[in-house]
Protein backbone atom coordinates (compact mmCIF):
# COMPACT_ATOMS: atom_id res chain seq x y z
CA UNK A 1 0.00 0.00 0.00
CA UNK A 2 3.04 2.33 -0.40
CA UNK A 3 0.53 4.16 -3.20
CA UNK A 4 -1.62 5.55 -0.73
CA UNK A 5 1.95 6.87 1.06
CA UNK A 6 2.52 9.42 -1.25
CA UNK A 7 1.35 12.84 -0.23
CA UNK A 8 -0.18 14.02 -3.99
CA UNK A 9 -2.75 11.11 -3.60
CA UNK A 10 -4.13 12.83 -0.60
CA UNK A 11 -3.50 15.86 -2.10
CA UNK A 12 -6.19 15.00 -4.99
CA UNK A 13 -9.35 15.32 -3.49
CA UNK A 14 -8.39 18.24 -2.05
CA UNK A 15 -8.26 19.48 -5.69
CA UNK A 16 -11.07 18.33 -6.77
CA UNK A 17 -13.16 19.63 -4.07
CA UNK A 18 -11.74 23.26 -4.97
CA UNK A 19 -12.53 22.26 -8.18
CA UNK A 20 -16.11 22.01 -7.43
CA UNK A 21 -16.54 24.86 -4.84
CA UNK A 22 -15.23 26.94 -7.45
CA UNK A 23 -17.38 26.09 -10.56
CA UNK A 24 -20.47 26.01 -8.25
CA UNK A 25 -20.05 29.42 -7.75
CA UNK A 26 -21.57 30.93 -11.09
CA UNK A 27 -24.81 28.89 -10.63
CA UNK A 28 -25.39 30.86 -7.21
CA UNK A 29 -25.85 34.09 -9.09
CA UNK A 30 -28.87 32.83 -10.36
CA UNK A 31 -29.79 30.61 -7.55
CA UNK A 32 -29.77 33.11 -4.79
CA UNK A 33 -30.68 36.58 -6.92
CA UNK A 34 -33.44 38.66 -5.32
CA UNK A 35 -33.83 42.23 -6.25
CA UNK A 36 -32.08 44.76 -3.97
CA UNK A 37 -33.38 48.82 -4.64
CA UNK A 38 -34.58 48.17 -8.11
CA UNK A 39 -35.41 51.65 -9.22
CA UNK A 40 -38.84 51.71 -10.10
CA UNK A 41 -40.67 55.04 -10.50
CA UNK A 42 -43.47 56.68 -9.03
CA UNK A 43 -45.70 59.55 -11.23
CA UNK A 44 -48.26 60.46 -9.34
CA UNK A 45 -50.92 62.57 -11.81
CA UNK A 46 -53.73 63.72 -8.76
CA UNK A 47 -51.98 64.98 -6.34
CA UNK A 48 -55.63 64.27 -4.07
CA UNK A 49 -55.74 63.30 -0.66
CA UNK A 50 -56.26 59.82 -1.60
CA UNK A 51 -53.62 59.33 -4.34
CA UNK A 52 -50.96 61.45 -1.78
CA UNK A 53 -51.69 58.84 0.97
CA UNK A 54 -50.79 55.55 -1.49
CA UNK A 55 -47.31 57.46 -2.27
CA UNK A 56 -47.25 57.80 1.78
CA UNK A 57 -47.67 54.24 2.50
CA UNK A 58 -45.61 53.04 -0.74
CA UNK A 59 -42.94 55.16 -0.15
CA UNK A 60 -43.01 54.47 4.02
CA UNK A 61 -42.04 50.94 3.18
CA UNK A 62 -38.67 51.70 1.81
CA UNK A 63 -37.62 54.36 4.07
CA UNK A 64 -38.48 51.75 7.30
CA UNK A 65 -36.08 49.06 5.65
CA UNK A 66 -33.75 51.57 5.67
CA UNK A 67 -33.87 52.86 8.89
CA UNK A 68 -33.10 49.47 10.19
CA UNK A 69 -30.36 49.30 8.26
CA UNK A 70 -31.86 46.90 5.66
CA UNK A 71 -31.82 47.24 1.91
CA UNK A 72 -35.39 47.40 0.39
CA UNK A 73 -36.21 45.09 -2.41
CA UNK A 74 -37.05 48.12 -4.49
CA UNK A 75 -36.30 51.66 -4.90
CA UNK A 76 -39.27 54.47 -5.71
CA UNK A 77 -38.24 57.62 -7.65
CA UNK A 78 -40.03 60.11 -7.56
CA UNK A 79 -41.03 61.68 -10.58
CA UNK A 80 -43.16 65.06 -11.70
CA UNK A 81 -44.31 64.56 -15.22
CA UNK A 82 -44.86 62.34 -18.34
CA UNK A 83 -42.02 63.84 -19.96
CA UNK A 84 -39.30 63.36 -17.12
CA UNK A 85 -40.78 59.42 -16.95
CA UNK A 86 -40.49 58.74 -20.97
CA UNK A 87 -37.21 60.48 -20.53
CA UNK A 88 -35.59 57.70 -17.61
CA UNK A 89 -37.55 55.10 -19.10
CA UNK A 90 -35.50 55.72 -22.11
CA UNK A 91 -32.04 55.93 -20.58
CA UNK A 92 -32.80 53.00 -18.27
CA UNK A 93 -33.29 54.38 -15.02
CA UNK A 94 -36.33 52.33 -14.33
CA UNK A 95 -37.38 48.84 -14.67
CA UNK A 96 -40.97 50.20 -14.42
CA UNK A 97 -43.10 52.64 -13.10
CA UNK A 98 -46.63 53.05 -11.06
CA UNK A 99 -48.46 56.14 -12.42
CA UNK A 100 -51.74 57.23 -10.58
CA UNK A 101 -54.17 58.38 -12.71
CA UNK A 102 -55.10 62.45 -12.57
CA UNK A 103 -58.48 61.94 -11.37
CA UNK A 104 -57.91 58.80 -8.77
CA UNK A 105 -59.28 60.45 -5.70
CA UNK A 106 -62.20 61.55 -7.32
CA UNK A 107 -62.96 58.65 -8.99
CA UNK A 108 -62.92 57.01 -5.71
CA UNK A 109 -65.00 59.37 -4.31
CA UNK A 110 -67.30 58.94 -6.95
CA UNK A 111 -68.53 55.38 -5.54
CA UNK A 112 -70.27 57.09 -2.74
CA UNK A 113 -72.80 58.39 -5.70
CA UNK A 114 -75.05 56.88 -7.61
CA UNK A 115 -72.33 57.40 -10.65
CA UNK A 116 -69.67 55.49 -9.41
CA UNK A 117 -66.59 55.20 -11.42
CA UNK A 118 -63.50 52.88 -10.65
CA UNK A 119 -60.66 54.84 -10.09
CA UNK A 120 -57.40 53.77 -12.82
CA UNK A 121 -53.47 52.88 -11.87
CA UNK A 122 -51.06 52.23 -15.18
CA UNK A 123 -48.03 49.82 -14.82
CA UNK A 124 -45.57 50.81 -17.16
CA UNK A 125 -42.68 48.15 -17.78
CA UNK A 126 -39.52 48.74 -19.33
CA UNK A 127 -39.23 45.46 -20.98
CA UNK A 128 -36.29 46.45 -23.19
CA UNK A 129 -33.53 46.22 -19.69
CA UNK A 130 -32.24 43.31 -18.33
CA UNK A 131 -35.21 40.56 -18.64
CA UNK A 132 -34.51 38.99 -14.81
CA UNK A 133 -34.66 42.63 -13.56
CA UNK A 134 -38.16 43.00 -15.83
CA UNK A 135 -39.42 39.79 -14.66
CA UNK A 136 -39.16 41.06 -10.73
CA UNK A 137 -40.47 44.65 -11.52
CA UNK A 138 -43.51 43.11 -13.12
CA UNK A 139 -44.11 40.99 -10.32
CA UNK A 140 -43.40 43.97 -7.87
CA UNK A 141 -45.71 46.15 -9.47
CA UNK A 142 -48.62 43.47 -10.39
CA UNK A 143 -48.28 42.59 -6.44
CA UNK A 144 -48.51 46.52 -5.91
CA UNK A 145 -51.95 47.07 -7.72
CA UNK A 146 -53.40 44.30 -6.73
CA UNK A 147 -52.65 45.24 -2.58
CA UNK A 148 -53.75 48.48 -3.42
CA UNK A 149 -56.60 47.51 -4.72
CA UNK A 150 -57.61 45.22 -2.20
CA UNK A 151 -56.89 48.06 0.44
CA UNK A 152 -59.16 50.45 -1.38
CA UNK A 153 -62.73 47.83 -1.56
CA UNK A 154 -61.44 46.98 1.98
CA UNK A 155 -61.98 50.76 3.22
CA UNK A 156 -64.89 51.78 0.91
CA UNK A 157 -66.93 48.72 2.38
CA UNK A 158 -65.88 49.20 5.92
CA UNK A 159 -67.32 52.31 4.81
CA UNK A 160 -70.38 51.60 3.47
CA UNK A 161 -71.13 49.62 6.58
CA UNK A 162 -70.22 52.59 9.44
CA UNK A 163 -72.77 54.79 7.39
CA UNK A 164 -75.54 51.92 7.82
CA UNK A 165 -75.90 52.27 3.65
CA UNK A 166 -76.94 49.90 1.24
CA UNK A 167 -74.74 49.07 -1.66
CA UNK A 168 -76.84 49.72 -5.53
CA UNK A 169 -76.68 47.54 -8.25
CA UNK A 170 -73.47 49.68 -9.87
CA UNK A 171 -72.13 50.78 -6.44
CA UNK A 172 -71.42 47.00 -5.71
CA UNK A 173 -69.94 46.56 -9.61
CA UNK A 174 -67.36 48.87 -9.11
CA UNK A 175 -66.56 48.63 -5.42
CA UNK A 176 -65.79 44.69 -6.01
CA UNK A 177 -63.03 46.08 -8.50
CA UNK A 178 -62.61 49.63 -7.36
CA UNK A 179 -59.29 49.69 -9.50
CA UNK A 180 -58.37 49.37 -13.02
CA UNK A 181 -54.96 48.59 -13.86
CA UNK A 182 -53.23 48.90 -17.14
CA UNK A 183 -49.95 47.19 -17.94
CA UNK A 184 -48.42 48.98 -20.62
CA UNK A 185 -44.76 47.51 -22.35
CA UNK A 186 -42.14 50.33 -23.33
CA UNK A 187 -39.19 49.63 -25.34
CA UNK A 188 -40.29 46.57 -26.36
CA UNK A 189 -37.66 43.93 -27.47
CA UNK A 190 -40.05 42.47 -30.29
CA UNK A 191 -40.36 39.28 -31.55
CA UNK A 192 -37.48 37.09 -32.36
CA UNK A 193 -35.57 38.56 -29.64
CA UNK A 194 -35.08 36.23 -26.63
CA UNK A 195 -37.57 38.10 -24.99
CA UNK A 196 -34.68 40.69 -24.52
CA UNK A 197 -31.73 38.15 -24.49
CA UNK A 198 -30.44 38.72 -27.72
CA UNK A 199 -27.38 40.82 -26.84
CA UNK A 200 -26.21 37.82 -24.47
CA UNK A 201 -26.65 35.80 -27.67
CA UNK A 202 -24.70 38.06 -30.09
CA UNK A 203 -22.15 38.74 -27.11
CA UNK A 204 -21.03 34.84 -26.23
CA UNK A 205 -20.06 33.48 -29.82
CA UNK A 206 -17.96 36.88 -30.44
CA UNK A 207 -15.98 36.52 -26.78
CA UNK A 208 -15.19 33.13 -27.42
CA UNK A 209 -13.82 34.32 -31.23
CA UNK A 210 -11.90 36.81 -29.38
CA UNK A 211 -10.43 34.51 -27.19
CA UNK A 212 -9.55 31.60 -29.82
CA UNK A 213 -8.59 34.06 -32.29
CA UNK A 214 -6.36 36.31 -30.15
CA UNK A 215 -4.17 33.21 -28.80
CA UNK A 216 -4.11 32.18 -32.52
CA UNK A 217 -2.69 34.86 -34.01
CA UNK A 218 -0.32 35.22 -30.80
CA UNK A 219 0.70 31.56 -31.57
CA UNK A 220 1.36 32.05 -35.06
CA UNK A 221 3.00 35.28 -35.28
CA UNK A 222 5.14 34.51 -32.54
CA UNK A 223 6.89 31.35 -34.65
CA UNK A 224 6.47 33.61 -37.89
CA UNK A 225 9.25 35.82 -35.90
CA UNK A 226 11.26 33.34 -35.27
CA UNK A 227 11.15 31.98 -39.05
CA UNK A 228 11.70 35.31 -40.33
CA UNK A 229 13.91 36.86 -38.29
CA UNK A 230 11.13 39.88 -37.77
CA UNK A 231 12.28 42.89 -35.32
CA UNK A 232 9.37 42.79 -32.82
CA UNK A 233 7.66 46.15 -34.12
CA UNK A 234 7.06 44.38 -37.06
CA UNK A 235 5.65 41.60 -35.36
CA UNK A 236 3.36 43.81 -33.56
CA UNK A 237 2.27 45.63 -36.88
CA UNK A 238 1.54 42.18 -38.55
CA UNK A 239 -0.70 41.58 -35.48
CA UNK A 240 -2.66 45.13 -35.55
CA UNK A 241 -3.61 44.17 -39.04
CA UNK A 242 -4.15 40.52 -38.83
CA UNK A 243 -6.82 42.06 -35.74
CA UNK A 244 -8.98 44.36 -38.18
CA UNK A 245 -9.53 41.42 -40.57
CA UNK A 246 -10.60 39.06 -37.88
CA UNK A 247 -12.70 41.84 -36.24
CA UNK A 248 -14.50 42.57 -39.43
CA UNK A 249 -15.04 38.75 -40.16
CA UNK A 250 -16.32 38.32 -36.41
CA UNK A 251 -18.53 41.34 -36.13
CA UNK A 252 -20.63 41.06 -39.43
CA UNK A 253 -20.21 36.97 -39.14
CA UNK A 254 -21.56 37.16 -36.07
CA UNK A 255 -24.62 39.52 -37.04
CA UNK A 256 -25.41 37.65 -39.87
CA UNK A 257 -25.52 34.47 -38.34
CA UNK A 258 -28.21 35.93 -35.75
CA UNK A 259 -30.30 37.82 -38.49
CA UNK A 260 -30.46 35.39 -41.35
CA UNK A 261 -29.61 32.08 -40.13
CA UNK A 262 -31.47 31.80 -36.66
CA UNK A 263 -33.54 34.97 -36.80
CA UNK A 264 -32.95 37.46 -34.19
CA UNK A 265 -34.73 40.59 -34.62
CA UNK A 266 -31.57 42.82 -35.63
CA UNK A 267 -33.38 46.89 -35.70
CA UNK A 268 -29.96 48.37 -38.12
CA UNK A 269 -27.75 45.11 -39.13
CA UNK A 270 -24.70 47.72 -40.06
CA UNK A 271 -25.02 49.79 -36.36
CA UNK A 272 -24.91 46.32 -34.39
CA UNK A 273 -21.77 45.24 -37.12
CA UNK A 274 -19.66 47.84 -36.96
CA UNK A 275 -20.38 47.83 -32.87
CA UNK A 276 -19.03 44.43 -32.78
CA UNK A 277 -16.60 44.79 -34.98
CA UNK A 278 -14.97 47.62 -32.95
CA UNK A 279 -16.06 45.57 -29.94
CA UNK A 280 -13.65 42.86 -31.12
CA UNK A 281 -11.07 45.14 -31.98
CA UNK A 282 -10.60 46.66 -28.72
CA UNK A 283 -10.87 43.35 -26.65
CA UNK A 284 -8.84 41.91 -28.99
CA UNK A 285 -6.25 44.74 -28.24
CA UNK A 286 -6.94 43.57 -24.87
CA UNK A 287 -5.98 40.34 -24.74
CA UNK A 288 -3.64 40.81 -27.06
CA UNK A 289 -1.40 43.03 -25.33
CA UNK A 290 -1.38 40.69 -22.26
CA UNK A 291 -0.92 37.56 -23.99
CA UNK A 292 2.39 39.54 -24.94
CA UNK A 293 3.44 40.50 -21.43
CA UNK A 294 2.70 37.47 -19.63
CA UNK A 295 2.72 34.52 -22.51
CA UNK A 296 -0.22 32.22 -23.55
CA UNK A 297 -0.95 31.30 -20.18
CA UNK A 298 -2.84 34.71 -19.73
CA UNK A 299 -5.71 32.65 -21.83
CA UNK A 300 -6.81 30.87 -19.28
CA UNK A 301 -7.60 34.37 -17.52
CA UNK A 302 -10.13 35.44 -20.09
CA UNK A 303 -11.52 31.20 -19.82
CA UNK A 304 -12.24 31.98 -16.33
CA UNK A 305 -13.60 35.44 -16.77
CA UNK A 306 -16.34 34.35 -19.62
CA UNK A 307 -17.11 31.02 -17.35
CA UNK A 308 -17.65 33.20 -14.42
CA UNK A 309 -19.03 36.47 -16.48
CA UNK A 310 -21.60 34.46 -18.56
CA UNK A 311 -24.08 33.44 -15.42
CA UNK A 312 -23.92 37.40 -13.85
CA UNK A 313 -24.48 38.83 -17.11
CA UNK A 314 -27.82 36.89 -17.29
CA UNK A 315 -28.68 38.23 -13.76
CA UNK A 316 -29.69 41.92 -13.42
CA UNK A 317 -26.97 43.76 -11.27
CA UNK A 318 -29.68 44.67 -8.58
CA UNK A 319 -30.57 41.15 -8.45
CA UNK A 320 -27.10 39.86 -7.98
CA UNK A 321 -25.59 38.65 -4.63
CA UNK A 322 -23.64 40.97 -3.25
CA UNK A 323 -20.10 39.83 -3.58
CA UNK A 324 -21.40 38.55 -7.30
CA UNK A 325 -22.07 42.17 -7.87
CA UNK A 326 -18.84 43.71 -5.89
CA UNK A 327 -16.18 41.12 -7.40
CA UNK A 328 -17.31 39.72 -10.31
CA UNK A 329 -19.74 41.74 -12.20
CA UNK A 330 -18.25 45.39 -11.03
CA UNK A 331 -14.78 44.26 -13.00
CA UNK A 332 -16.11 42.50 -15.92
CA UNK A 333 -15.90 44.71 -19.22
CA UNK A 334 -17.86 42.29 -21.47
CA UNK A 335 -20.68 43.41 -19.77
CA UNK A 336 -20.30 46.89 -21.38
CA UNK A 337 -20.69 44.91 -24.35
CA UNK A 338 -23.85 43.56 -23.53
CA UNK A 339 -25.14 46.86 -22.20
CA UNK A 340 -23.75 48.18 -25.45
CA UNK A 341 -26.14 46.26 -28.15
CA UNK A 342 -29.02 46.46 -25.51
CA UNK A 343 -28.98 50.11 -25.61
CA UNK A 344 -28.74 50.04 -29.23
CA UNK A 345 -31.20 47.04 -29.78
CA UNK A 346 -34.03 48.20 -27.68
CA UNK A 347 -33.50 52.06 -26.34
CA UNK A 348 -32.30 53.45 -29.69
CA UNK A 349 -28.88 54.69 -28.79
CA UNK A 350 -26.11 54.57 -31.38
CA UNK A 351 -22.66 53.99 -31.83
CA UNK A 352 -21.80 57.13 -29.38
CA UNK A 353 -23.14 55.34 -26.36
CA UNK A 354 -21.60 55.34 -23.20
CA UNK A 355 -20.63 51.83 -23.00
CA UNK A 356 -18.92 51.87 -26.22
CA UNK A 357 -16.80 54.60 -25.08
CA UNK A 358 -16.00 52.87 -21.68
CA UNK A 359 -14.99 49.88 -25.01
CA UNK A 360 -12.89 52.01 -27.08
CA UNK A 361 -10.84 53.02 -23.65
CA UNK A 362 -10.05 49.60 -22.69
CA UNK A 363 -9.25 48.70 -26.74
CA UNK A 364 -6.60 52.44 -26.33
CA UNK A 365 -5.10 50.98 -22.77
CA UNK A 366 -4.68 47.30 -24.69
CA UNK A 367 -2.75 49.07 -27.44
CA UNK A 368 -0.94 51.16 -25.46
CA UNK A 369 0.45 48.05 -23.76
CA UNK A 370 0.78 46.28 -26.61
CA UNK A 371 3.32 48.92 -28.06
CA UNK A 372 5.55 49.06 -24.90
CA UNK A 373 5.52 45.15 -24.98
CA UNK A 374 8.16 46.03 -27.81
CA UNK A 375 10.57 46.72 -25.80
CA UNK A 376 9.46 44.12 -23.21
CA UNK A 377 12.31 40.87 -22.80
CA UNK A 378 11.15 37.40 -24.29
CA UNK A 379 9.49 35.70 -21.66
CA UNK A 380 10.28 31.90 -21.01
CA UNK A 381 6.79 30.46 -22.89
CA UNK A 382 7.99 32.66 -26.03
CA UNK A 383 11.27 31.32 -25.72
CA UNK A 384 9.69 27.94 -25.61
CA UNK A 385 7.89 28.55 -28.91
CA UNK A 386 11.06 30.18 -30.85
CA UNK A 387 12.62 27.41 -30.05
CA UNK A 388 10.32 24.32 -31.29
CA UNK A 389 9.26 26.43 -34.36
Amino acid sequence: MSLFRQKLIWVIPVIVLLIVFVFSLPSATSIHAAPKSLPLALLNEDQGPISKKIVEQLTATVEQAEAKGKTSPIKWVQVTSTDELTAGLNEQAYYGALVISDSFTSDMSSMQTAAPKPAALKVMINSGMNPSGVGAATQILQNMTDMINSQMRTQLLTGFEQQGKTLTAAQAKVVSQPITKTVENVNAPGDKSGNGAAPISLFQPLWLSVMMGTMAVFILTTKLNARLNLSRGNVVITQLLIGIVLAFAAGFGVTSVAKWIVGVNIPSYAMISLFLVLTYYCFYLMILSILSWIGPGALVIFLLLFFFGLPVLTVAPELLPTFAHDWLYTWFPMRFTVEGLRAMMYFGADLTNSDFMVIAWIGLGGLILLLTSIMKPRTAAQKKLLASS
